[in-house]
């Protein structure tokens, strides 16, 4: 006896259900992100601006505080109106520009909220009623997927396995019998397999609801391990993955349908997927090759990434905020090392961005701002090999701009 099938109708119905839960999510993950992080938003601070565009004015106080109020309200709008499209459209463009004066706001979690708000409301299907998903969800599908995939695929590094892995199974191994922490301490060899296969799973009908779940669990160990009950670091990324595995569930679980990848060769819809399936995709391919920036390819605690510190003197030292200085080490002859990576997390939240581009701004804005005879010290530390996890250092000395 044959099964009734739902009404197509019916079935397209439940679609507006799942945008809205997705942009909900998406809104309020990136509010409670901002609000973590607010100094990396404003220009008044000291850790350097990184600017994309070298004459673009400087945005001073009060302006860059009142663009950061606009972002905060745009964002309760979008929650509170998920319905409407211009609060969400509001929300992408006035944070894009807000990240063209910083570099350094340019955080894995702002990249992949903006495209997730934007596939909310840059992409319409033409047929309303189908038995098949809408196809937003499909493009937040992509952006998702490609995420998990490529997460996996850069902590395929030999610094992944002996440092960062062991680091992070640290709290569980503490906290669970020995029989199960033995289990676990095995875990990190085969990570970037589970989150590989994760990626490739929500990208298939029949695999998708199945990757939906073990995504939710591989968030929550996560959240152990940095949240309150593990290291108790690195807080604006607790909601990210609160709301990754929310996001994860609301375009993935139970949603038959064919292969999300379909948007990329039809001919007749719009461009957005292919816009999606480029960046996320292909480009992080061209991060291995250096011509394509880690924080944008889901290198996050992946090993993989390059490192920058600065040796300056006790003049710049006075300078910083008491919870800077905090995190100086001294150097000999009364100067200080910082270790960029803590620099701004102590006063940010948020890690730097990891590229010698930024590495180099960043010297180069505190070469301004001490004596004509001193100099600061730029010490970058390569991405690791591979194989091996060799680095090279590039040292670089930026001296005091004269005062003729």
């Amino acid at each position: 006896m044959a099964v009734a099938q739902p009404p197509k109708a019916s079935v397209a119905a439940q679609v507006p259900g799942r945008l809205i839960a997705l942009k909900i999510v998406a809104a309020l993950g990136l509010l409670a992100a901002i609000l973590l992080s607010w100094p990396l938003w404003l220009s008044r601070r000291s850790f350097p601006l990184s600017p994309v565009i070298q004459w673009l004015p400087e945005l001073c106080r009060p302006w860059d505080a009142m663009w950061l109020v606009a972002l905060l309200v745009l964002l309760a709008a979008t929650v509170l109106l998920p319905r409407r499209r211009w609060p969400t459209l509001a929300v992408v463009l006035v944070a894009a520009g807000l990240c063209l004066w910083d570099q350094t706001r340019w955080q894995p979690w702002v990249y992949q909220y903006l495209f997730l708000l934007a596939a909310t409301v840059c992409y319409r299907r033409k047929d309303a009623v189908s038995c098949r998903p809408a196809s937003e969800l499909d493009v937040a599908l992509l952006i998702v997927a490609f995420t998990y995939f490529y997460s996996g695929v850069q902590k395929c590094n030999v610094t992944f396995f002996t440092a960062t892995a062991p680091w992070f199974m640290g709290p569980a191994t503490r906290l669970l019998p020995e029989s199960m922490g033995a289990f676990i301490r095995r875990w990190p060899q085969s990570a970037p397999a589970i989150e590989i296969a994760i990626g490739l799973g929500l990208l298939l009908s029949r695999t998708r609801s199945a990757a939906a779940v073990a995504a939710v669990c591989t968030h929550a160990f996560v959240l152990f391990t940095l949240g309150p009950f593990g290291y108790n670091w690195n807080s604006v990324i607790w909601p990210w993955n609160i709301a990754m595995a929310a996001v994860t569930l609301i375009v993935a679980w139970r949603r038959p349908g064919a292969p999300p990848l379909t948007l990329v060769w039809r001919a007749r819809e719009a461009i957005f997927p292919k816009i999606i399936f480029l960046l996320f995709g292909v480009t992080p391919l061209l991060s291995f090759a250096g011509r394509w920036d880690m924080y944008l390819s889901a290198a996050l605690y992946s090993g993989n990434l390059s490192g920058g510190s600065v040796d300056f003197s006790g003049h710049l030292y006075n300078q910083l905020p008491p919870g800077v200085q905090a995190q100086c080490r001294p150097s000999g002859k009364g100067r200080y090392a910082l270790p960029l990576p803590l620099w701004a997390m102590a006063e940010m939240n948020v890690p730097d961005y990891p590229a010698d581009r930024v590495y180099r701004q960043v010297a180069e804005t505190l070469r301004r701002r001490i004596e004509p005879d001193d100099q600061v010290v730029l010490t970058v530390l390569g991405q690791p090999q591979i194989m091996t996890g060799a680095r090279t250092t590039t040292v670089s000395v930026f001296a005091g701009t004269s005062s003729e």
